[in-house]
């Protein structure tokens, strides 16, 4: 079944912004050179009300942002645009800016974003999405962007983000995620579930992630990851040049086995939670509380710090006594 989102959806009036760059040479002696053409930026807004649509939304972009957040105030997904395009000659850039268009399809109950722009390497071009959905609303999420940044936030199920350039960010997710990212920086903040992310050329944050089974790999970057109190393995992390930093709470439990054979390997048990530790050249095992899971932290050319968060203790009642 293929329904158009026209026929559904709400379209507001366009706004259209036009800048001319007129790039100009100096000479020496301080006289100015003017272009014969000059370079021409120019960007057009729209506004969509989205079908309603219980299944997946998939989006799919050449080069553009993406940003996917929960609205409170919001009864149904509501989409902004910005077309954004740059080239020669103000009559070319605005019949190429009115040509640009984002198609929106029910197909098989998923809710499809499809970037449409007319091919033509004279210019660039560019589509900023911004999506607010209603807070309640669970949603499967899948996007696609060559070019551009993702971030995401309050999303409950399963997510995959898969970019050639640019960041990502995914905060406050509950669900299963796949993020990939061939050259950019992979955030993930207070989630929950199980989390498989890959950056060939970009460091790593997980921090406030609780729920069971990371993998994490960097071919070059560092991995900073931050457990719950709660948080368990299995976890896998691997870096080729970089460091790693693995903090997990007081009641984590697991065996973990550690290797750096060029670099350092730190490891921090302050509230002695580790029952046994063997050491190699390069490599290191502890067991810590009550073992169970097998984790892994690898590094090829950096160091690693694993540190065991103490339990926080509620203060000491005021001795009254006389």
């Amino acid at each position: 079944m293929h329904e158009s989102s026209q026929a559904e959806g709400r379209r507001m009036a366009p706004t259209l912004w036009v800048a001319a760059i007129l790039a100009a040479t100096m000479a020496a002696a301080g006289c100015q050179r003017t272009p014969k053409q000059p370079t021409i930026q120019a960007s057009r807004t729209e506004a969509r009300d989205l079908p309603k649509a219980p299944g997946p939304l998939q989006i799919r972009l050449k080069s553009g942002d993406v940003v996917i957040v929960p609205d409170p105030d919001a009864k149904r997904m509501q989409m902004d645009l910005i077309y954004r395009s740059r080239g020669v000659g103000i009559d070319a850039v605005l019949s190429r800016l009115s040509a640009r268009d984002v198609v929106v399809d029910q197909v098989d109950g998923v809710l499809q974003i499809t970037q449409v722009t007319p091919g033509d390497d004279a210019f660039e071009e560019s589509v900023d999405i911004t999506i607010r959905f209603p807070v309640s609303q669970p949603l499967d999420l899948d996007v696609t962007l060559d070019s551009g940044s993702m971030r995401i936030q309050g999303i409950n199920g399963k997510i995959r983000l898969q970019g050639l350039e640019g960041d990502m960010e995914a905060r406050d997710c509950n669900g299963e995620m796949t993020l990939f990212t061939r050259n950019g920086d992979i955030t993930v903040l207070n989630s929950y579930g199980t989390l498989t992310a890959n950056t060939d050329n970009g460091d790593m944050i997980i921090k406030g992630h609780s729920g069971n089974g990371i993998r994490a790999t960097c071919v070059v970057g560092d991995l900073d990851i931050e457990l719950t109190r709660d948080g368990q393995g299995p976890l896998i992390a691997d870096t080729s040049n970089g460091r790693i930093n693995l903090s997990v709470g007081a009641e984590f439990n697991g065996n973990l086995n550690m290797g750096a054979p060029r670099g350092n390997i730190l490891v921090e048990d302050p509230g002695s939670r580790i029952v046994e530790s063997s050491e190699d050249e390069g490599e290191r095992s502890v067991i810590i509380g009550d073992g169970g899971s097998i984790s892994s932290l690898g590094t090829s050319t950096g160091s690693i710090v694993f540190r065991i968060r103490p339990l926080k203790r509620a203060p000491a009642e005021e001795d009254t006594s006389q």
